[in-house]
């Protein structure tokens, strides 16, 4: 007689590929017509759900939905919204939501390939931090340098601010500089290996802007100043005060542009409490406005 946990398992593998008849699973496993009905029966004992189609044939129902890693609806649903939460700027999220969606598109929009492609090169960027690998930027935009190379060497060291940017070593300026994920063109993994440094001295403010140095700024927050800082620049709420009815932003800058386009976005929501360099940066960008 063949061992019956090796004949379980072995059933279970088959109908969870493939429904089959009981006649079918007879000459596959070489039991008899009783046995395999005795096995089907264990195997629900056992807390499996066996069930049979309109010709006939068992499976384990949910196992292909298992097996290939597919959600439901309800479930896809759920980590959609829970990705939302907790990782809504996070490198892979638009991806993961993309790939979450049941319906199928044979042809792709160009925004969908851009985040396929943004999250290609988290993971590549992901592979050589933990293998110490050197990679290839292509094509990164920056709207403040636009004869910057198209390709560049560089030494990944840490993602920062939510995983939204890449603080890297460029071989050729021999200089610590940050790289936001989305200007990324294509990156390209290398293999030659990095020379183990680590972050030295990079400062990132609640901007997005990089510096060795930070400056300190106070800020008079109208509630929609508030409320958009908070949505813009998620990393700037630990330096929100609420005094009586008043909101302040008191906290580190790096930057005039990132922190003076958020103010000179909101004209009368936004007061500089102190911050004598920054109130002259913004008295002179005020003069370049033209209507």
């Amino acid at each position: 007689m063949k061992d019956v946990s090796h004949s379980l398992l072995r059933m279970l593998e088959i109908l969870s590929t493939q429904p089959k008849t009981i006649k079918e699973l007879s000459q596959i496993l070489e039991l008899s017509p009783r046995q395999i009905s005795r096995n089907i029966m264990r195997l629900e004992d056992r807390g499996y759900c066996v069930d049979k189609n309109m010709q006939n044939r068992y499976f384990i129902f949910g196992a292909e939905n298992i097996r290939n890693r597919v959600f439901n609806e309800e479930e896809q649903e759920l980590i959609s919204k829970m990705l939302a939460i907790y990782a809504p700027f996070h490198p892979v999220y638009s991806a993961i939501k993309l790939k979450l969606k049941s319906a199928t598109m044979d042809i792709p929009f160009a925004y969908q390939t851009k985040d396929l492609l943004k999250s290609k090169n988290y993971e590549v960027i992901n592979y050589a931090l933990k293998n110490r690998l050197r990679i290839k930027l292509r094509n990164y935009v920056s709207p403040f340098n636009p004869d910057m190379p198209e390709e560049r060497l560089l030494e990944p060291l840490e993602f920062v601010e939510q995983h939204c940017q890449l603080i890297a070593y460029e071989v050729a300026s021999r200089k610590e500089k940050v790289f936001k994920i989305d200007r990324m063109g294509k990156v390209e993994l290398t293999n030659e290996a990095t020379a183990g440094r680590a972050v030295k001295n990079t400062l990132i403010d609640p901007f997005g802007f990089s510096s060795t140095k930070q400056k300190i700024v106070k800020l008079r927050l109208s509630l929609l100043a508030k409320v958009l800082l908070e949505e813009d620049f998620p990393t700037a709420k630990p330096y929100l005060i609420l005094k009586g009815e008043v909101w302040y932003f008191h906290g580190p800058y790096c930057s005039f542009l990132g922190i003076g386009r958020f103010i000179l976005g909101l004209p009368g929501e936004v007061t500089v409490v102190y911050g004598p360099e920054l109130k002259v940066f913004l008295t002179e960008q005020k003069k370049n406005f033209t209507f």
